[in-house]
């Protein structure tokens, strides 16, 4: 059984922060079709009208759909519904978007850093979920002055994200889980309220993301396939020193005991950087796994490929792998001798492997 909340929008004009206002929303619920009028006095934003969910849906009984009408919606989202899929009804996925501006180095109300994990415009810890057709951005700036600022936070046991576009910069995009402990204290300030712990699988297909440093990172395992990957010139780029690292790509926290990490897929990665500017990834914790297969590498990676971020143990623990990198950023001969090539037999392997788990998990329910 499935519920579906059609949410129409009038936007107020940039003016006044562009803040959405519910204007009508539509219930298709057990075949019956009902129409809501709802004053904005009464749900001023998306996350109000979700909190008069039915008991069936709360409980994961029922399956939720949001259909989004095009606009901006300037909200934080804390979505832990257990089966929800949430889509634009636009023509692309910049028609619709949901847009905070949270960075790590705001303060909340006691005077005290925000810290990474109380940034995203986004966070959802459901069991199954499906965004399509949005843009989902942390408009804070750049982490030089923001800090870190998450857009979308996955903490699900499957997700799968088709056509959005996520937009940051640093730490643009987490999967979950966390690594065991944080290297600083306060380091996951925000997550006491998470109740997911266990481990993620999360699907990206025709997905653009973007942002500088670090902005794929975490513990969870993902496929992305078909995708963009957008690495962003730094502002201020005049005043870098000359070889500069502008930006990496990934910081997987692997678990050690997960067989697979971030896997990338015929992607494409662009950026207007300048040439062997951007690191593939470097490790968040030493067991990180990373491999990119088929994919279309720009001028902007560094011929070296991967970082150690300055952590010996990461050189032997780590998997960073490659098979069939195309493009002037593809250098295997280059790439750092810790660093994996992989031969057509390993990379099908991995590939199957991930959709014989998602595959499993979707029977399972």
């Amino acid at each position: 059984m499935e519920l579906v909340l059609r949410l129409l929008l009038r936007l107020r004009p940039a003016s006044l922060k562009e803040k959405p206002i519910v204007q009508q929303v539509l219930l298709l619920w057990k075949g019956m079709l009902m129409v809501k009028q709802i004053r904005s006095a009464d749900y001023p934003s998306l996350a109000e009208a979700l909190k008069n969910l039915p008991e069936s849906v709360l409980k994961g009984e029922e399956r939720l759909r949001l259909e989004l009408a095009p606009g901006i919606y300037r909200e934080k989202l804390f979505l832990t519904v257990p089966k929800l899929e949430i889509a634009g009804t636009g023509d692309d996925p910049s028609d619709c978007i949901i847009r905070y501006d949270d960075g790590a180095l705001g303060k909340d109300k006691d005077g005290e850093a925000l810290g990474t994990f109380r940034t995203p415009t986004l966070y959802a810890e459901s069991d199954t979920l499906l965004l399509e057709n949005l843009t989902i951005e942390n408009s804070a700036g750049p982490g030089r002055v923001a800090g870190q600022a998450v857009a979308l936070a996955l903490n699900c046991r499957e997700a799968t994200i088709q056509n959005c576009c996520l937009k940051g910069d640093q730490d643009t995009l987490f999967l979950a889980p966390l690594p065991p402990s944080a290297v600083l204290d306060g380091g996951f300030r925000g997550t006491e309220k998470w109740r997911r712990r266990s481990s993620c699988r999360s699907h990206f297909i025709k997905t653009s993301v973007e942002g500088g440093v670090d902005f794929i990172f975490g513990g969870g395992e993902a496929l992305f396939e078909d995708c963009l990957l957008r690495s962003l010139r730094p502002s201020d780029i005049a005043e870098r020193k000359r070889g500069e690292s502008l930006g990496y790509i990934t910081a997987a926290s692997t678990p050690e005991d997960q067989e697979r990490g971030l896997i990338f897929y015929r992607c494409r990665l662009i950026s207007d950087c300048p040439p062997a500017s951007v690191y593939l990834g470097r490790p968040w914790r030493d067991h990180a796994k990373t491999v990119w297969i088929a994919c279309e590498m720009g001028d902007h990676i560094r011929p070296e490929g991967w970082h150690d971020w300055h952590k010996e143990e990461a050189r032997r623990k780590s998997f960073y792998a490659e098979y069939k990198s195309l493009g002037p950023g593809a250098c295997p001969e280059a790439r750092v001798s810790w660093s994996r090539p992989l031969d057509a037999a390993a990379a099908e392997k991995i590939l199957k492997g991930f959709r014989q788990a998602a595959e499993r998990a979707a029977e399972n329910g």
